[in-house]
């Protein structure tokens, strides 16, 4: 595993739970525990997602999408309900039984 983060070891973790995860909490930073010298975990801030109105922004400044594409994208999305709805149908028969 690569390093990029702020460096901790797994003691320090076990000893400074807080310390250690600062720079995650208040700078957005990623940490990578070590052991025995070598990066094992890397703990990082979950991504903020955009508010809907960031959304709006951002969708209506992309290009816009052809008609070839638009359907394409349609008939993605219809794939991916089907198999969403076909899931959940299985793990409550599963549930049932």
């Amino acid at each position: 595993m690569q390093s990029w983060g702020v460096p901790a070891t797994l003691t320090e973790l076990r000893r400074k739970t807080g310390k250690v995860l600062g720079p995650v909490i208040h700078a957005g930073q990623s940490v990578d525990i070590t052991s025995q010298g070598q990066v094992v975990a890397s703990i990082s801030p979950r991504p903020k997602g955009l508010s809907g109105k960031e959304f709006v922004r951002l969708w209506r400044s992309g290009p816009r999408l052809g008609k070839e594409l638009a359907d394409e994208l349609a008939q993605s999305l219809k794939e991916l309900d089907q198999a969403d709805y076909e899931t959940q149908r299985k793990l409550e028969a599963q549930r049932a039984d």
